[in-house]
Formats: structure tokens, sequence, C-alpha cells
């Protein structure tokens, strides 16, 4: 056999330094050779070994041997098509192809001795890996996927064409079929793009000759566009060129993985730059059907999402054209039902959805339904001399007419084109020429507002304009879709690259999105991050978009990986995403459902909102808080909506206190709706909700009909806060009662008493509903709940009838004690006379003192017992005036006046002693008593009164008002008994050691001021040097390295934290109990005021406030000092008093404007207010987002941030004194 002396070459795309070529001319090898062209190995193209990595045969047999399925035994007789001499218009050149990665190349050469073409797999040492198995008629084609996955090529069989794939062991993987005749083309070159999702296939004519020799070049050329999805391969893309324009070339553009590059006959090159389009319906109403087209060469596959969801390959409805198809548009404004099908050839079909028109037989139905598409029109070209095979045109269609754009070879300019599309009743069924527009640039893309139906054209340079070339906005990068809607009340442009960046007009909100859809109330978005968005159209977008994705709320949710939107249902919850291998899934986002749900609330369809919620699984709680005030007016239209007692039964076990709109879904009720949201009048507060609605549902179902909602009105009673388990059982015993009396008319119309047992078991406690039927001392209601639960009838039925025993008032004593319902198993007991004693243990049991002494009159015997044995118990408890109260209503005097001389309550004791009709030495005794005891508890004006009234003493009654600096008081009494000799013994000696003891506390006071404010300077000064020199971050860096150094102190330090679990376990107990003493202890240690301390400046401010607050509320005791020394002329000692502290209090209020840093006089308080208001807001902003011990610093911190306020009066000085 003779070979071509053509030597094909083939580079490593990931190693520039390797290239791979064959010699056929000579020895039929394989060379590795350089950049430079340098041979590093050189090796046979036909080895005779099958490569390195032959299967091995494991001994399982002969063929004859196994199993062959469907295929029976014959399989095994079966010998294998032994592979043919090459078709004779193959060009027997060498093939070539290295794999994405560099690893590996594949060689497709004729058999030397055979004849047939063999494909060899090499690595890129050139050692041979894999021999594929014969194919017959195999052909010259060959392209290595990119991705690495399959090798493809191209094999005519008797009756078909095939593009068939290998794998990298050399076996078959796969094939589609060409739509062609077995010989009507040939295949050129197969191609994979740059990221393996295009297949490009280049094909010409066979019609005039079949010999490789005898080439024509008077043929067509074809260039055919695959993609695959969900294992099934769909032709996009035909394009036909005639013999003047034949093609000699083609590849694929190495960036830009879907521009393919064209070489014609002519010498013209042609670039086309394909787009991945999902092609939708895009009506906004419930009128779209959701309609899905996809291309599969002659056909149109479609599918109404609305109604169906069918997985490709499959589809619920087929278009069968007469030639490819090359593009589908939908009408943009108008029926968005309407399609319009651009076939290869340039003709048009337009077709309609509708009963009214003519059937087809071009519309084929695949799934359960109807046929519903119907040709409405003939196929139309859509203008005579226009190359649909060279220029593809970009078409849309809006209304009455389908808008098409060219762009001629220069690229200047673009022409848009309008052609009519007669209405219906029209009697011209052609599409007519209407008028052009010039824009300005070449239109890449075109997009028209769902609503207006206005039309925005995108340039190659990212500029968007209307049909008037006036700009609108222009984009930062020219984006591969782009969409037109209405977004806070203005028209919007969204845009997508194809590096998933996002913009809204000219602003960039995102950088991960894969893709968006506009639905009739959110725009939709897809992420890298794996999470649907949706976003309200009437909310501020940028800074939603800008928030996390990864939060858990309504409007976001996590997605398969890879996800991409296929279209969302208009009007609708669903949205379709198509996974990368192909497949659907749909979803219903959060925030659609809540919409939804919303309108139908709105619309008062309770029904239709209660199966959306059920469906979807958002609390009914919803059905409620979207509008309580609607909700309770028409409750009788809810409980229609939702008919059954099974739906109003789900709906009540799910309420909840909480309102959702505010909480779980506050994102689908902005600010502005809040106000609508409000509590119906009457109703009680927040916290009764669930109660409230029982009570207005139990009352509707009773007024609609009570028979066929019993088991629902028992759920109210049974859901409420507090469940009237009683009332239960009360409404079962009646329904018993009623089913006892008339069975047959009843069994129809109400459930039975089983059925009402059991449902209302699901919802309590069975031991709860028992407890609570024995607590209505009805034995047959006992024993029917009881039958009804797991105990056994061993344990309560001897316990029931003991109790049946027992006569009727002792019988509820015990059943109450049982259940532990004290107070009404008291009031029980005590209507026993006989059970005295035991009526008294069981009060002293329970502690029931004061419900006892309720039921008995304060006269009688059992009324002073309790109160003894009462004011026994308060003692023990601490309670000792309590005990002394108790004791007196009792008559137990003696018992009282010992409590309240314990305790210093002098009245009382005095009262008791009179009640116990004491001497009067008695009581003089007893008043001494009591008034040493107050003197000696700081209670000296107290004192004074017993010494004057109960024992006739003055003299000891100035002293003890002398104690208690009452000087008024003293001198008043005083002069009352004319004992003026204690002015001179007493009065004055003692006011004038407080007069001394004051001045010393001023002055140390004053001292200690001076002190911390002088080192405040000092501190604020080292901070601002410091500032200075390492600026304000630096600072805080060494701020946070000191406190880190000095926590120690704080013993809550990380390092006090064992790292044993051990250890942790056996102290946990004892460290909680020391944890918030050591809480404590951190926190005053923290604001430490020994110099160096992190925060010495906030302890100094802190102080100094606290000194401030101190000596402005001496104002009073001074002013009384002042007044007592002046009226025993002692003026000298009351003016120098009355200066020192008017000298400190002028001091401080100088002091406050440079310790706190006002630049305001301080006495206005206004302007102080203004300033600290500045001083604190970092503060409260701080606030917002901190928590727990963070929070309590910065509460305290901005407390020590407010200057203290000093009063200006001056009404505690004494005029007189001024002058001395």
């Amino acid at each position: 056999m003779t070979h071509e002396p053509t030597k094909p070459e083939n580079w490593n795309s990931r190693n520039s330094e390797s290239l791979v070529g064959n010699n056929l001319a000579s020895q039929d090898t394989v060379i590795l050779m350089t950049r430079e062209f340098d041979p590093v190995i050189e090796t046979s193209l036909h080895p005779d070994e099958f490569g390195e990595m032959t299967p091995v045969n494991v001994g399982w047999g002969e063929k004859a041997t196994q199993f062959h399925g469907t295929a029976g035994k014959e399989a095994a007789k079966e010998k294998s098509e032994e592979a043919g001499e090459v078709l004779p218009w193959d060009d027997k050149l060498v093939r070539i192809s290295w794999r994405g990665d560099g690893e590996y190349f594949v060689t497709s050469a004729i058999h030397p001795h055979r004849g047939f073409r063999q494909l060899r797999i090499w690595n890129r040492e050139c050692n041979l890996q894999f021999t594929s198995e014969e194919v017959n008629g195999l052909e010259q084609a060959l392209d290595w996927k990119p991705s690495g996955s399959l090798i493809v090529s191209s094999q005519r069989l008797p009756n078909r064409h095939d593009i068939v794939f290998f794998e990298r062991n050399g076996l078959r993987h796969g094939e589609f079929t060409l739509p062609f005749d077995k010989s009507e083309v040939k295949v050129i070159e197969v191609l994979w793009n740059l990221d393996s999702t295009i297949l490009a296939v280049w094909m010409e004519d066979l019609s005039s000759g079949n010999n490789s020799d005898d080439i024509q070049i008077n043929t067509k050329s074809y260039v055919q566009l695959w993609t695959v999805s969900n294992y099934h391969w769909y032709l996009k893309q035909s394009l036909t060129f005639d013999t003047s324009e034949r093609v000699t070339a083609i590849f694929w553009d190495p960036e830009p993985a879907n521009r393919l590059h064209l070489i014609c006959a002519n010498g013209s090159h042609l670039q086309y730059t394909w787009r991945s389009v999902t092609s939708t319906s895009q009506g906004q109403t419930q009128s779209d059907h959701g309609w899905a087209a996809v291309i599969d060469g002659c056909e149109v596959l479609l599918t109404p999402f609305r109604n169906m969801i069918v997985p490709p390959p499959m589809s619920a409805f087929a278009l069968k054209l007469p030639t490819f198809v090359n593009q589908v548009i939908w009408s943009l404004s108008g029926d968005s039902n309407d399609l319009a099908v651009i076939l290869q050839d340039g003709r048009v079909a337009l077709y309609r959805l509708g009963k009214d028109y003519a059937a087809s037989k071009d519309v084929e139905l695949r799934a359960a339904g109807g046929n519903g598409f119907h040709v409405d029109r003939e196929k139309w070209r859509v203008f005579g001399s226009f190359a649909a095979a060279a220029f593809p045109p970009l078409c849309v269609a809006i209304l009455d007419a389908i808008l098409t754009v060219i762009t001629p070879p220069d690229n200047k300019n673009s022409t848009v084109m309008y052609f009519s599309v007669p209405m219906d009743g029209s009697e011209d069924k052609q599409m007519s020429f209407s008028h052009s527009e010039l824009i300005s640039g070449q239109i890449v893309s075109v997009a028209v507002h769902p609503s207006s139906g206005k039309v925005i054209f995108q340039t190659s340079d990212g500029q968007v304009v209307d049909d008037n070339s006036q700009l609108i906005c222009k984009l930062p990068l020219t984006s591969v879709q782009i969409g037109y809607c209405t977004m806070q009340n203005k028209e919007t442009v969204l845009g997508m690259t194809d590096r998933y960046r996002f913009y809204l007009n000219d602003v960039e909100i995102a950088s991960d999105v894969t893709s968006f859809a506009v639905h009739s109330e959110f725009l939709i978005l897809t992420t890298h991050s794996h999470t649907c968005k949706c976003i309200r159209l009437d909310q501020d977008s940028t800074n939603s978009l800008s928030a996390s994705f990864n939060t858990i709320e309504e409007n976001v949710r996590r997605v398969e990986r890879g996800s991409k939107i296929v279209l969302s249902v208009a009007d609708d919850t669903k949205v379709i995403l198509q996974m990368p291998r192909g497949n659907l899934e749909t979803i219903h986002p959060r925030a659609l459902v809540l919409s939804k749900v919303k309108k139908f609330l709105s619309k008062l369809d309770f029904g239709k909102a209660f199966d959306l919620v059920r469906r979807h699984r958002i609390s009914m709680n919803i059905l409620y808080d979207h509008r309580p005030q609607i909700f309770m007016e028409h409750i009788d239209d809810f409980v229609s909506g939702l008919e059954t007692f099974g739906n109003i039964n789900l709906f009540i076990t799910d309420l909840k206190e909480e309102d959702t709109t505010v909480t779980m879904y506050h994102k689908s009720y902005p600010v502005e709706e809040a106000t609508a949201n409000q509590r119906p009048s009457g109703m009680s507060g927040d916290n009764n909700k669930v109660d409230n609605i029982c009570d207005a549902l139990r009352s509707a179902l009773e007024r609609i009909n009570d028979k066929k909602y019993f088991l629902s009105m028992l759920t109210c009673l049974a859901k409420k806060k507090i469940p009237e388990l009683e009332l239960v059982l009360e409404k079962i015993n009646e329904l018993r009662l009623k089913v006892a009396e008339a069975a047959d008319s009843l069994e129809s119309s109400y459930p039975t008493v089983d059925e009402a047992l059991n449902y209302i078991l699901y919802l309590v406690d069975v031991n709860a509903l028992y407890n609570v039927a024995l607590g209505t001392y009805d034995f047959d209601l006992v024993i029917m709940v009881a039958e009804k639960s797991q105990k056994d009838p061993k344990e309560y039925l001897p316990f029931l009838n003991e109790l049946r025993k027992m006569p009727a008032l002792y019988q509820k004593f015990n059943i109450d004690r049982h259940l532990k319902r004290y107070t009404k198993a008291l009031q029980h007991l005590s209507q026993c006379p006989d059970r005295l004693d035991e009526f008294i243990k069981f009060v002293e049991e329970h502690a029931l003192y004061s419900n006892a002494m309720q039921i008995h009159p304060s006269e009688s015997r059992v009324y002073k017992r309790i109160c003894q044995i009462y004011g026994n118990y308060l003692i023990q408890s601490g309670k000792n005036s309590e005990a002394g109260l108790v004791y007196s209503l009792g008559g137990h005097f003696e018992e009282a006046l010992e409590v309240y001389k314990r305790i210093g309550y002098w009245q009382e004791a005095i009262s008791m002693a009179t009640q116990l009709k004491q001497s009067p030495n008695q009581i003089h005794e007893l008043a001494r008593n009591l008034a040493v005891f107050l003197k000696d508890h700081r209670k000296s004006s107290d004192a004074a009164i017993l010494y004057l009234d109960y024992c006739d003493d003055p003299e000891e009654a100035v002293v003890a008002l002398l104690e208690a600096t009452n000087w008024q008081e003293a001198s008043r009494v005083i002069i009352k008994y004319g004992r003026a000799d204690l002015f001179e013994s007493n009065f004055k000696p003692t006011v004038s050691e407080a007069a001394d003891n004051t001045l010393a506390d001023l002055d140390f006071k004053k001292e200690t001021f001076m002190k911390y404010k002088q080192r405040l300077a000092i501190v604020r000064e080292e901070k601002r040097q410091q500032v200075l020199e390492f600026g304000e971050e630096g600072l805080n860096e060494m701020e946070n390295d000191l406190y880190s150094e000095t926590s120690s102190i704080t013993g809550s330090t990380s390092g006090s934290i064992s790292s044993s679990v051990s250890q942790y376990s056996q102290y946990s107990q004892r460290k909680s109990g020391r944890s918030s003493k050591n809480r404590r202890k951190a926190d005053r240690k923290k604001y430490s005021l020994k110099e160096g301390s992190p925060h010495e400046e906030l302890a100094l401010m802190e102080a100094l406030g606290g000194l401030v607050k101190t000596i402005d509320e001496l104002r009073e005791e001074i002013k009384q000092l002042l007044r007592a020394l002046a009226s025993v002329n002692m003026t000298t000692v009351a003016s120098q008093v009355q200066k020192w502290y008017g000298d400190i209090l002028k001091l401080m209020e100088r002091s406050i404007t440079e310790i706190w840093q006002l630049e305001e006089d301080p006495g206005d308080q206004k302007n102080v207010m203004s300033r600290v208001q500045q001083t604190i807001n970092p503060t409260l902003e701080a606030l917002k987002t901190s928590s727990g011990a963070q929070k309590k610093q910065l509460l305290a911190e901005m407390a020590f941030m407010i200057p203290p306020k000093i009063e200006r009066d001056t009404k505690w000085q004494l005029k007189m004194l001024d002058e001395i």
C-alpha cells in the first residue's frame, strides 16, 4: 500500500518543547522532537504488540461458556466482523491528537498489511499504551477531547454515518448518527472546542464523486455543532456553504472557548462566536405556560414547565421542520406562548398555541395531554438576499413584528430590520418588511422589557442603547446575557459576563453569578457558592446582593453544585434548574412561595394559601400573622377554605406564640408592611396569640358545624397555653351521653367516643389525661381513659376501688392529694371535722398555712392554732417581722412581743405590751431596753422618741439626737424642757467636733481629687505622645499586648482553663461556683487606679466622677451644720466650713471641663449633652454588634464618659457668714 508523502505534526499543548511527527514516506515512524525540532525519541508507528497496558486473562472461561443475556447462546457463536480497507475518499494521512493535559496522544493510521484505520494511544515518552479494537468503516477524522475523557472519530456503516467515541484504553464508548444518508457526505474533521462543550463536525458533499483522487471542487461544505446533555447528542447549529464559499480549513480559537474560525475557498476568513442560550418563554402572567425549547437538528423539543416536568432528552411536544433549525425565538410582548423558528436556509415558521388553528402533522405529541401547537402560517423567507450561512441573524419577536439584527463584515454599524407578522384574522399570511434602523456599533445581544415592550441593544464595547441609538448605560464589560426589567420603579439593565460578573446598569454587584432569570416579582440568581438567591425587584438590590449568601434566610437556598437556571415560571413558585450532566430539578424558593402565599391571603383565598404552606412546609402561623385583624374578621371564611377538620387540626397544632412576620420570615415583610400587621382590637397581648386563635376558632367551629368539627374543637382546647383538658374530657363525656341516648342518629354525624379519645391521646400525654380524668371525680370517665392507656389494670383498679369505699369528701381529698392539688385537698379535708389532727399535719407537711387561715374564721380555736404553728415556721425561715404579725393575729401576744423586741420593732413591741396590760414600770423598762438597742443599731432618732415619751428622760433624748446629727430637734428639746445647760455640756462640744470632722473630710477629698486630676493629665499626655510616635493602630496593638501581659491578675485568662478533659469533668462543678465570683473580682480589678494599668484613664475618670458626686450631695448636711453652728454663736467656725465647702465646689466645677474634655460651659447642660453625645456615639455603634460581657464593658465605659452634674444653687449658704 502506498501513502501520501505528507508528514503530519502535532504540538503538545501543555509542553511546548514536545512535538510529535511521523515520517510516512520512508519508515512509518513516530518521532518525538523538542521545540527546536531536535529528535528525542523515534519509534515505529505500527508496532506488533498491543501496548504496555495489555489486558490480563484471569481465566474465567471461554466465550461459549459465558452468559450472554437476551442474545442467548447464539451470541457465543457469532464472530466479530473483520475491518475492511479504508474508503476510497479517505485521505490516507496519519492523524495525531494530544490529550488536553499533554500526558497522552493518539494516532490514527492505516494498517500496513490489512488497510483499515486503527487507533493507538501513546504516553508522552512515546511508549505505546493501548491499541484500539478493529472498527470497520473508521474514517480519517480524529480529535481527543481536551478534558481527556473521550477520543472522537467517524465511522461509516452500511445503513448510517456515525460519529464514534473511544476511551483511553481503545474501547468504544458510544456514538451518534449524522443527519445525512450513508453516502451523502464525508467527514473531513471533527474538533472539540477549548472547554469540551461543543463538537464541530466539518463535512463535504459526496454527490459528484467518491474517490480521493477525484475530489470535486464544486461541492458544498457543512459545519455542524453538537452538544451533549443527559447522554444525548443535540445538533444545535448547522452551517451550509455553497461551492464558491467551500470551507478549506476550520479551527477553534484558543482563548474564547466558543469562537470558531473558518477559511473559505474564496479566501475569506469567517469568525463565529456562539453563546449558550436557554430559549424559554418570557411572559410574566399566568397565561404563560413556561415553555422551554431545545434545538435538536430538524426538531424543536418543547415542554410547558407550568404543567409538567419532562427530563431531557424527552419532551412534551416536538416540532418537526423540513431542515435544520438554527434559532428559536419567543414573543417578548403580546402572547408570550407564540414562537418563531429560524431555519438553516433563512425561512421562518411561526407557531401559535390554541384550539382555533388547524392541526399540523409537523407537531408531534410526546407526552400526556393534547395536541396544543398548530401551524398557523406558511414558512416564509425572512428576506430574499440574506446570506444566512455566512451571517446568522440575531432575532427577537416583539408584539406583531420580528426584529432581525444584521452586522456587516466591517462591524462598524448594525442594521435592525423589522418584519411585520400578520395578526389573527388577517388574510395575508406572509411576513413583510416594515422598516429598518441603523445602530452604531456591532450588536451582540438584544433584550426586551417584559411590561413596556421597549427594546435595548448591547454593542460589542458594552454600550446599551435603545432603538433610537440613545445610550442607556455602559456595562463595564461586554455581557454574554443581558436582561431588562423594572427595579425600584426604575428601568434597569442586567448583565452577566462570561467571567460570571453581574451588573445592574454600570454597577458590579456580584462576581460569582452563574445564571439569572427575571421573575414577575424577583430577580433570581445562582452562584458559584452553590446557592440560589431571590431578590425582590422593589428593594435595594445593591445592598441585598452584598449581604452574605450563606445566611439561612428565606431568600437564599442551597442548590446542587453547578446548577443553572432554565426558567422561572411566571406568577408561580417553580424555578427549573439544570445540572451539569443535563438532568432537571424543580425547586420552590422560599421567597417565591411566601410571596405567593401573601397574594392568596390578601385575596382571602385561605384554601390555596393553606395548600401552598402545607406543601412547602411553611409555618402555619403565617396564615394568621400575615394580617391578624383580617384573619379574625374572616375566620368563618378561613374554616370554609380549609374545609376538612384534618386541615384545621394541622393548622392549630402548628401554632406558636411568635410572630413569624418579624422572626423567621421577616425578609418577606419589609418595614412598610409591618404597620399593617396589627393585632385585632380587644385581644390580649402577644403572649396570648395561641389562646386567642383557639378561642375564636372554637367559637366559629361550633357556630358552623359542631358535629363535623368536633375533633377540631377538642384540638383548640388542648392546644391552649394551659391546656383545658378538663373541658376536653367534659366534651367527650357529653358525647358519650349523647351517643348512649341516640346512637343511631348520631353515628353518621359525630365521631365515636373511641375516635375522640384516640385522637386526643395523639395530642396530650395519656398519663396527664388520666390525672385530669381522675380530678373530675368521675370514675367511669377515669376507667374510660385508663383503658386507652398502657396502664396495667392491676395497678389502677385496686386504687380506684379503695377510693370508692371512702366518704365523698375524704375521697376527693385523697384524689387531690394524689394529684398534688394540695389547696383543693385542704378544702375538702377541712370539711371533715373528725380529722382535725390530720388537717394540721397536712398543713405543716405542705406549708399551707395561709390557705388554712383563709378557710377557718379568726375566732375559731383551729385558726389560733394555725397562727401559732405558722409563726414558728416563719421564725425558722428567718421572717421574724411577719412571724410577729401572725402571732398577734392569733392572739399570741407574748410570742409576738418577744419577736418584736428581738428585731427592734419598738412601735409594735409597745403595742403588744399594752395588749398584755403590762404595768407602767414594765413598759418603762421595755422602752429603755429598746432605746439602747436602737442606738446600737444607729437609729438614735427613734431612741430619742422612746426616751421622751416612755422614759421621761430629755437629757438622754438630746444625746441621742446629737448622735443622729439632728441639730434642730435637739435644740427644740433642750428649750422645751428648760435644760439650757445642755447647750454648753452637750450641744456645743458635739457640733464643734462635727465641724472639725467635716473640715478634715473636705480637705482629704480635695487632696485626693487634685491627685487624680494631675495623674489623669499625665496619662493623657503620655497617650498623645505614643499616638504621635506609633500612630493610632500601633497604639491599639501596644494596649492589647499590655492587657494580655497583665491579664493574669483578672483570674479569668485562657490559661486558667485546663486542657485535660478529665480534670475539667472533675472540677467543673466547683469551678462553675467560683466563676461568677472570679468574674466580679476581675471586673473590679479591670479599672484599676494602679499606675500603668491598661484602663487607668477610665479608672481615674470613674474615681473623679465619684468624688464630684459625693461632694455635691453634702449640700443639705453642710446647710444643717452651718445653722447649728450659727445658733450657738460659733460663726467663725461656721464661716470656715462654708468657705472650704464653697471653694471645693468651685474647684470641681472648673475641673469638669478639663476632665471630661468639654469645650462648652459645664453649666450649659444642653451644650454639654451635645458634646457627650459626640463622645459616646462610637461606643453606641459598637453596642449594636456586641453581646454578653463585651456589651457590659461598653456600657460601663460609656457611663464613665458622661460628666456628673453639679447643682449651682446657693441655698445651702448663710448670707450672714459671707462678711466674716
